[in-house]
């Protein structure tokens, strides 16, 4: 819990005892083993990122990578934590894209946990108190596309990381022909984005502008949502989005023809009232 107050105090003298504090295979004793143990699960979960402690924790955290699961179904909070801060240490310019800690993350975790270390990101940084900075922002963005492109033709189950870019599109801290562009190529490849509700209410406010890409991205979450009850939960876009869609342009037209068919068939019928007579 004092990781960061250590730090604060003497960072040459703290930088000095890691390696003590976290020994790793080196421990000579199993006491070491054991307080390693305990050290690291302390760390992610009462302790806080200290930017200029990395080189001193980077063994640490190859160590953390190198014992993740690729398969495994369910992960453990450190885990989500490690890959919290693997990705705010790039945005923050300590570790680039390159980095053999950022590649060997992505290349061991499951698309379940990469799939919440990407939903973390857009969550923490929608905060009304968070703020980001243009070269965070940059690096974020190119962070994004360059895992986008690395999973282009990806199976589905792979692709699951990009799902939760629905908490960026929702987050307001990007440019928003951006966030379209990103959202509508995930969406094509994985026919889904979460949270649905998030990402309708943010098309709903973008459909003036963009409205064949509102109409097609409610379109799509729909199609998916083989039980019926998630469109409950952001049915009160579908106005907006529609309104825009019929009165803009022959694709956004055929968009919400298609939708306001698909509604009906959910059994949503009033919507045609909306179609031109």
């Amino acid at each position: 819990m004092q990781f960061q107050l250590l730090a604060w105090l003497d960072l040459e003298w703290f930088n000095s005892v890691i390696p003590k504090l976290f020994p790793g295979k080196s421990g000579k004793l199993p006491e070491e083993k054991t307080l390693d143990r305990f050290a690291w699960h302390s760390y992610p979960l009462y302790g806080r990122m200290v930017l200029s402690t990395l080189p001193a924790m980077r063994n640490r955290y190859a160590a953390a990578i190198k014992s993740l699961q690729k398969g495994a179904a369910e992960f453990e909070e450190t885990d989500r934590t490690l890959a919290s801060h693997l990705i705010w240490f790039y945005a923050h310019s300590a570790i680039e894209r390159d980095d053999p800690l950022l590649v060997n993350f992505f290349a061991s975790a499951s698309p379940s946990l990469r799939a919440q270390a990407i939903g973390d990101i857009g969550w923490s940084i929608g905060q009304e108190d968070a703020t980001l900075t243009p070269a965070i922002q940059e690096r974020l963005m190119r962070l994004l596309e360059d895992r986008l492109s690395f999973l282009k033709e990806a199976p589905r189950e792979e692709g699951r990381e990009l799902e939760t870019f629905g908490w960026w599109v929702n987050c307001g801290k990007f440019p928003e022909a951006w966030i379209v562009d990103q959202a509508m190529q995930i969406l094509e490849k994985q026919h889904c984005l979460s949270p649905d509700f998030a990402v309708a209410k943010t098309f709903a406010s973008l459909a003036s502008k963009y409205p064949y890409e509102a109409a097609r991205v409610v379109h799509v979450l729909l199609e998916e949502d083989r039980d019926g009850w998630s469109v409950h939960g952001w049915n009160e876009h579908l106005d907006t989005i529609l309104s825009a869609a019929l009165r803009n342009g022959e694709d956004a037209k055929r968009e919400a023809v298609a939708l306001i068919d698909l509604l009906a068939a959910r059994g949503f019928r009033g919507y045609r009232n909306m179609l031109p007579t």
